[in-house]
């Protein structure tokens, strides 16, 4: 990931990949009753229970200069579906969330999930349904105190090359995940400071004087990090 300053951070862990479907389901019927019990009153109360959650969280973040992203748990909707035409009350909305937990919050968060589904006022149980998606499991996190010959070689390659370097977890995920949860250690590095965060954004580009520094930064690493 691009750092916008001079700093170039490295990652020791990544946040847990949490998505997941709600499926709401209620009454139906034709758009000009009031029809009680609906799939979109229980969409509501889930609604502003997840984003509740969030705006704690952005609030968390925003108070506190010390926080990274990754150390905070984002809750995002990005999907929502249901209806078939515009007068006739669905039978069913199905929410998708995208949700990334801090590595100290997995198991937290799972029970305020499954709390706000057995919360959410219903007829049946069967009336609110929470599907995972993907659940990548809590966290592992890579000890650089260690002191193995792969981390000393990536500090020792740093500090020669004067990096400023900063530690923190990965608020996305990558492969690194896989080999923690293993149990063979990994560090997440880019050489790409000075660079705005646009990942799966438009125009997302690097400066040729970064990346051919960056390629410079490599050559140093594999020197330290081969025998």
């Amino acid at each position: 990931l691009a750092s916008e300053t001079d700093v170039f951070d490295f990652y020791v862990g990544e946040r847990s990949v949490c998505w997941f479907d709600i499926v709401c389901k209620g009454n139906t019927g034709h758009g000009s009753r009031l029809i009680e019990h609906t799939a979109t009153e229980k969409v509501q109360f889930i609604l502003n229970e997840l984003l509740s959650y969030r705006t704690q969280q952005k609030v968390r973040f925003d108070s506190n200069k010390q926080l990274q992203l990754g150390d905070i748990t984002t809750i995002n909707l990005t999907k929502m579906t249901g209806g078939v035409q515009s007068n006739v009350v669905p039978s069913s909305f199905t929410l998708t969330f995208d949700c990334r937990i801090a590595t100290d919050n997995y198991e937290q968060f799972k029970l305020f999930l499954n709390d706000v589904i057995q919360r959410t006022p219903k007829q049946n149980e069967n009336d609110v349904e929470l599907i995972y998606i993907h659940d990548s499991g809590s966290a592992h996190l890579t000890d650089i105190n260690n002191q193995t010959w792969w981390c000393n070689g990536f500090k020792q390659a740093c500090k020669k090359m004067n990096l400023k370097l900063n530690m923190a977890i990965f608020s996305g995920a990558t492969d690194s995940r896989f080999l923690r949860k293993a149990g063979y250690p990994a560090i997440g590095f880019s050489p790409m400071n000075n660079t705005p965060v646009l990942l799966h954004d438009h125009n997302e580009y690097l400066d040729k004087h970064i990346f051919l520094r960056g390629i410079e930064i490599y050559c140093e690493l594999i020197k330290h990090l081969t025998i």
